[in-house]
């Protein structure tokens, strides 16, 4: 994927991500629900956004740190934080260079359509060979009318390479779940959430 088509996708909604992904009250609680003791631990937010949930966990950690390779996520994050906050840290920094890998095993059309009084945003996939899919969005702002469309190119890996990544990066102990309930993950579940000691 190139950094370009990348950031500038996230430039073109990032001043409506809070209405598109707004926090679910679930996050933080599958993240504190994971620690006997979480007062003294660190924590990573890979693609944190604007830093909701960054922001939801800060009270609770030694150190919370989001990164995320816009900039523009970055700085509203900062201005949400709304100053100097011990232990919260923002950085622009992404998972952009992970090699490529083969595509789903069940080609899915794509992501559930998100819709709430203030948006709708349409998330679908087209396969373009066998490890990389065009990920096609439509953000629909129902106050304007602004209709804002992106297509960008994505490598997803599958739930044992992923496994295979975390663990030859010094993790143990992983967990995998199908949602933030902790119901176990399941072939086509949305999202794949992983737990990992290090």
């Amino acid at each position: 994927m190139h950094t370009f088509a990348y950031m500038a996708f996230y430039k073109s909604i990032s001043d409506h991500y809070d209405a598109i992904f707004p926090l679910n009250p679930m996050q933080p609680d599958f993240v504190l629900k994971s620690f006997e003791k979480a007062s003294g631990l660190k924590v990573l937010d890979v693609g944190c956004g604007t830093g909701s949930l960054c922001l939801a966990l800060a009270p609770h950690f030694r150190e919370v740190i989001g990164i995320d390779p816009d900039e523009m996520m970055l700085k509203l994050a900062i201005e949400k934080a709304g100053g100097d906050q011990p232990g919260l840290s923002f950085h622009p920094y992404g998972m952009l260079d992970l090699e490529k890998h083969d595509i789903f095993n069940e080609k899915i059309d794509g992501l559930p359509t998100i819709e709430n009084d203030s948006i709708k945003f349409v998330r679908n996939y087209h396969y373009t060979d066998r490890s990389a899919l065009d990920f096609e969005t439509i953000l629909s702002i129902k106050e304007s009318g602004e209709e804002i469309r992106n297509t960008i190119s994505l490598f997803p890996i599958l739930k044992d390479e992923l496994i295979r990544l975390v663990q030859k990066a010094g993790f143990h102990d992983i967990l995998v779940y199908g949602n933030f309930k902790r119901d176990p993950y399941l072939p086509g579940s949305i999202p794949l959430l992983l737990q990992a000691t290090s």
